[in-house]
């Protein structure tokens, strides 16, 4: 029996938003100290195997731009990061996507921040197919 393991979502979801998105930090860590300005942290929340080699994703990507008193930035980052991390096309690229649950597509929505910046959070749903 094949042994089907998960893809490394969070690296995938990085390394396309770094070609998509170039000066934006990308990653599945906070940096220590300072919040960067333009950071976006992508958490894989896990989910369910479907049979026979897919798995279902709902990931988690916070958004940190601007300032708390401008928070502009964070809004517009998060916007145009929801559009890129849910877009339909995702699937037809050569990775492990296969499908974008849009009933898991929430936000973005503002969220506090302990450093003068702005945070804005949204999740997106995906369907990854594992690899033996």
């Amino acid at each position: 029996m094949a042994r089907v393991t998960p893809p490394d979502l969070e690296l995938w979801l990085a390394d396309y938003g770094r070609s998509q998105l170039p000066g934006v930090m990308l990653g599945n860590k906070f940096p220590g100290g300072e919040l960067p300005d333009g950071l976006i942290v992508i958490q894989d929340f896990s989910g369910i195997k479907t049979p026979p080699l897919s798995f279902e994703r709902r990931v988690g990507f916070t958004v940190i731009a601007g300032t708390r008193s401008n928070d502009k930035p964070a809004g517009d980052l998060a916007r145009l990061a929801l559009g890129i991390f849910s877009d339909p096309y995702l699937p037809f690229l050569d990775g492990p996507i296969t499908s974008i649950d849009d009933d898991d597509i929430i936000g973005p929505e503002r969220v506090a921040e302990t450093q003068d910046r702005a945070r804005c959070y949204f999740t997106v749903g995906y369907t990854v197919v594992g690899s033996t």
